[in-house]
């Protein structure tokens, strides 16, 4: 079974992969593609237990970061892509530098640290315990907590949709 899949722009294109935060999906970077993807390969996985890939797998660093590799191995024309990580998806940015650097050709990350082998745990624990607790909130807290950081309007609704998937 392979990752649902955003993707938009010529294919013969340089590519970048857009990887989104925890308890997201790709759909966060519906406004970045909106805006590239005349001169880009633009590919927006859902990660592994988020959005539309909840059957892929574990969501683990190391099988994160093998899924995601394969997409790009077999999405690309070369087999290479730019990476754009936040958060979440910035540690499987990472993951994918440190264990098949070949996939990589420029990496962009935010909201993460450079240590990520030893978040591998907690995003697990996060992925276990976090189900339980999104079932006990009501997901217009969820979006009001989204709406914290600023999402344009626009946008919004894109937000509640991945709250009301999660």
């Amino acid at each position: 079974m392979a990752l649902f899949l955003r993707e938009a722009g010529p294919a013969d294109a340089p590519c970048i992969v857009f990887l989104h935060g925890l308890w997201l999906s790709s759909s966060m970077w519906q406004p970045q593609i909106e805006r590239l993807s005349n001169a880009y390969h633009c590919l927006a996985p859902d990660l592994p237990e988020h959005g539309k890939s909840t059957g892929i797998g574990l969501l683990t660093l190391e099988n994160t970061s093998r899924v995601v590799a394969d997409l790009i191995r077999e999405q690309t024309l070369h087999g290479r892509a730019h990476v754009v990580g936040l958060s979440l998806g910035g540690l499987v940015a990472l993951g994918l530098l440190r264990d098949v650097p070949e996939v990589v050709d420029h990496m962009m990350v935010s909201g993460t640290g450079g240590t990520a082998a030893r978040f591998s745990p907690v995003i697990a624990a996060l992925s276990k315990l976090g189900k339980p607790l999104l079932h006990m909130l009501k997901p217009a807290s969820l979006v009001s907590l989204g709406l914290r950081f600023n999402i344009p309007q626009p946008y919004l609704g894109v937000l509640r949709e991945d709250v009301r998937h999660l």
